[in-house]
C-alpha cells in the first residue's frame, strides 16, 4: 500500500504493540502493517497475517462486509483515545 494511504488508515486505528493496529470501535476487526508498508487483516491466533489488503478502498470494503459498518463513520470519534 503506498505511504499515503497507510497515513490515511492509521487515522482509523490505534497502534497498541509493536506494527499492530486495533480498530476503535469494534477490537474484532485488527490490521497489521508490515515494515515492507503491506497491511493485513489479522485472522486468529493460528493465521497471524490473514488476508493482505492492498488500496485504502479494499480496506473500506472489507471492514464494511466484515463489521457492516462504514470505517469513514468511525474517524473523528475517537480522536482523544492514543
Amino acid at each position: 500500500m503506498e505511504i499515503k494511504d497507510l497515513n490515511k488508515v492509521v487515522d482509523y486505528f490505534i497502534k497498541y504493540s509493536g506494527n499492530k493496529y486495533f480498530h476503535k470501535e469494534n477490537d474484532n476487526f485488527k490490521i497489521v502493517i508490515t515494515n515492507d508498508n503491506e497491511l493485513y487483516q489479522l485472522n486468529t491466533d493460528h493465521e497471524p497475517w490473514g488476508i493482505e489488503i492492498d488500496t485504502i478502498d479494499n480496506l473500506k470494503i472489507r471492514f464494511k462486509s466484515f463489521t457492516g459498518e462504514n470505517l469513514e463513520d468511525m474517524t473523528g470519534r475517537w480522536d482523544q483515545v492514543k
